[in-house]
């Protein structure tokens, strides 16, 4: 039997599943968090999924994934503070103008993280050069938000937006690496100043808390 309410299935080290957790809880948004593991593949098991990826969200019958798509559905469905995704036609512009450039950008990181040390552990092999390259758009993506943020605090303007929360989350994923997302932020200090503000968002860092502590074990066997 269906569970009633919002439901959302997620595997905790995944960026776009954290960003979805942090959403919902800063805005007060009741939910029952159901944990999969992306690398054992228990995403592919749920039926209605159709895209087979994570997050994925349930509520009456209705099925979606992909974060982004899922913060337009909660958005138009749930009364959220006005910065979340401004009514303003040009802060929302902003927002939205982040949230189609992700993937192709920032999102880099995380696909070089995950070919330079997880594909291995789920039987997968990438062309040569793939991780490299994945880097180098991820760093050319890093200094583009450097320089965005001369604009304004935020990537929206001067209030966090869902599109802060996707960067951070991705950004994160570097702590993965000891010592890789201090030296990735050294010589971009905007971009420094703005993660250490959102990240530290009571809700976002908690939203963490399993990627800390991967990064903790890392850094302990060596």
């Amino acid at each position: 039997m269906a569970e009633e309410g919002l439901v959302l299935y997620a595997d905790l080290a995944s960026q776009p599943c954290r960003a979805v957790i942090a959403f919902l809880k800063l805005a007060h948004i009741p939910f029952t968090l159901r944990v999969l593991s992306i690398r054992k593949r228990e995403h592919k098991k749920l039926t209605g999924n159709l895209l087979g990826t994570l997050p994925y969200i349930e509520e009456k019958g209705f099925g979606l994934s992909e974060s982004h798509a899922i913060f337009a559905y909660l958005l138009a469905t749930r009364k959220c503070a006005d910065h979340w995704l401004p009514s303003e036609p040009k802060a929302q512009a902003l927002c939205q103008q982040y949230l189609h450039w992700h993937h192709t950008s920032v999102r880099n990181l995380g696909f070089y993280l995950f070919w330079s040390f997880a594909a291995h552990q789920m039987g997968m092999k990438a062309p040569a050069g793939t991780a490299e390259e994945h880097w180098k758009k991820g760093r050319e993506a890093l200094n583009t938000l450097n320089t965005w943020l001369t604009l304004h605090p935020y990537i929206a303007g001067t209030e966090i937006s869902v599109a802060d929360l996707s960067a951070v989350c991705e950004v994160a994923q570097l702590q993965l690496v000891p010592n890789l997302l201090a030296s990735t932020l050294a010589d971009l200090p905007l971009v420094s100043k703005w993660f250490e503000r959102v990240y530290n968002v009571p809700e976002v860092k908690a939203a963490h808390s399993v990627l800390e502590g991967i990064s903790a074990k890392v850094r302990a066997r060596l």
